[in-house]
């Protein structure tokens, strides 16, 4: 079997009109993200200050590496030239350039990050409806006709 190469699903958002950021960019995102990608993000996100305290400076430098790893995992290409999110250095790049507004593609995966969160729980939420009227004590036809 000849392999490819795996492209992912990829959904371009401007940060000015789709998400709450006054930039005129518009940035291609990995559409549907593998879980661990996020989860990982959503870890070390969620890192406080005093969790850090407790780090030694390797493991913060670690946890540096990991954030931009993912990141290059979720952001797919944006419309600036020069811009590349293909490897984890070139994405810490990105979000360094001086062309752009500090912190403007950080809170950009925020933003993308909690839509697919959003989106995850209205789709947990149905699976959970879904579930539970199929255990309404109803019995199926196969159960009847058995």
């Amino acid at each position: 079997m000849n392999k490819k190469e795996f492209k992912p699903n990829v959904t371009t958002l401007n940060l000015r009109d789709d998400l709450p950021l006054d930039q005129d960019i518009n940035v291609e995102f990995w559409k549907d993200p593998s879980r661990e990608v996020v989860f990982d993000l959503l870890r070390i996100m969620g890192t406080t200050p005093g969790e850090l305290d407790d780090f030694t400076a390797d493991e913060i430098l670690n946890l540096d590496d990991q954030y931009f790893e993912c990141a290059s995992l979720i952001f797919v290409d944006c419309d600036i030239k020069d811009i590349d999110f293909s490897t984890p250095d070139s994405t810490r790049e990105a979000f360094d350039d001086k062309r752009i507004p500090w912190g403007t593609f950080h809170n950009a995966l925020l933003l993308y990050v909690g839509k697919l969160m959003e989106e995850y729980e209205v789709l947990k939420n149905a699976l959970r409806r879904v579930k539970s009227l199929s255990d309404s004590g109803e019995p199926s036809n196969k159960t009847e006709s058995e």
